[in-house]
């Protein structure tokens, strides 16, 4: 047919649809060879009505000479571009991308570029594309906290690849399908994800393997964990405004007997004061109630998983770790006068200053408790609890680099 339209210098519609046996088809032809820019069409009126007469271009006559067609014009073949037979090469640095997105389930744009490219983030923008182009990750844009992020997850593929490298065991990885995330949890999961990001240098355990390790049951609602070196430190994330079912749950989900959990983190994206006055039942095990924000995540860093505690309150004596005592607490504070039990809530740890309201009565010795300025609901707490000396800490203190 492209013969015939180049012989007689154009063809009209109808005797180009000649040439096939259905007319759908053939008009299915006709479009194909105008968008694959073989043919030119053009409307013109032929009779008092409105037709399309087709015209070769230049590709169109290239495809002609490729098919032994003589032509009077001289019309340079161009060759067509070798497919690509050499197998793509993946990098150490693409697998550590896609056994985060495997772990955490979904990762934003923006967290794998600081962690991974640095200040490359052009090319890791590019490296990306292609990861997508051969279909290892997906992605989605989606609008959180006011801008457009695109969130990148692990496809079939890729578990694939990950199984092929050994990264994965073949009978314990996950299809990628099952990593999804349900509404109902995906944006306490994208906050965990963030929150692991700003702690890179603790090692940290997602919600599956937190879980298996554990022998807890799918439907608890632990997030995932921090590995520490005195035992794992379990996480929890907290709408704002939980329904009070909810908060029960967590509460007896956190007092259930875990051998190898050190510690607990519950992370209140609103207003912590639905955990205030709760009786943590955990053994003398911490939990931290902590709001979800740069002040939140500076106190995990600095004092909860950091060293920086004693130094905070140096001013008032020397902290230790208090020996072995019937209360369970775990600091005493030195002092030229002598040595007390130490308690604080700066961690937004509560357990021990329960004991100690509910147990202590010692009246030859004072328990020293370290709180913050602004804590007024731990001060009317404290009201009246004569065994207890209140120590104020300004929280400004917390931003300086030395105390």
């Amino acid at each position: 047919m492209m013969e015939s339209v180049y012989r007689s210098g154009g063809l009209w519609r109808e005797d180009a649809l000649a040439y096939y046996e259905s007319e759908t088809y053939g008009k299915r032809r006709l479009w194909q060879m105008v968008k694959e820019q073989m043919l030119e069409r053009k409307g013109v009126w032929r009779n008092g009505v409105r037709t399309s007469k087709y015209f070769i271009r230049t590709k169109g006559k290239r495809e002609l000479i490729r098919a032994g067609v003589e032509i009077s014009e001289d019309i340079k073949v161009i060759e067509k571009p070798k497919k690509r037979n050499r197998k793509r090469e993946w990098t150490e640095r693409d697998i550590e991308i896609l056994l985060e997105l495997y772990r955490m389930r979904a990762v934003k744009l923006e967290l794998i570029l600081e962690k991974w490219f640095g200040e490359s983030r052009g090319y890791g923008k590019i490296r990306l594309s292609v990861m997508k182009k051969e279909w290892l990750v997906t992605s989605k844009r989606t609008r959180t906290n006011g801008r457009n992020e695109a969130i990148y997850r692990i496809t079939e593929r890729g578990v694939r690849l990950l199984v092929e490298r050994g990264a994965l065991k073949e009978g314990e990885a996950v299809r990628a399908r099952d990593l999804e995330f349900s509404p109902m949890q995906k944006d306490v999961m994208m906050e965990a994800g963030e929150l692991r990001f700003t702690l890179p240098e603790i090692p940290y355990l997602d919600s599956r393997t937190f879980k298996r390790k554990h022998e807890m049951n799918r439907s608890e609602l632990v997030l995932g964990g921090f590995e520490l070196p005195d035992g794992d430190c379990a996480l929890y994330i907290v709408r704002d405004n939980p329904k009070e079912q909810t908060v029960q749950r967590l509460v007896r989900e956190i007092g259930a007997p875990r051998s190898n959990i050190s510690r607990y983190l519950v992370f209140c994206k609103g207003d912590k004061t639905h955990f205030a006055g709760i009786r943590w039942s955990t053994g003398g095990k911490p939990v931290h109630v902590l709001p979800l924000n740069e002040q939140g995540v500076t106190i995990l860093r600095e004092l909860v998983f950091g060293d920086r505690l004693a130094e905070l309150v140096g001013e008032y004596g020397e902290l230790c770790t208090a020996p072995e005592n019937r209360w369970r607490f775990r600091h005493v504070l030195k002092t030229p006068a002598g040595e007390r039990f130490a308690v604080e809530t700066l961690t937004g740890d509560t357990v021990l200053l329960e004991r100690a309201l509910r147990e202590y009565r010692d009246t030859r010795t004072k328990i020293v408790l370290f709180l913050w300025e602004e804590d007024m609901t731990t001060l009317e707490r404290v009201k009246g609890a004569s065994w207890i000396e209140v120590v104020s800490i300004p929280r400004g203190r917390l931003q300086q680099k030395t105390f």
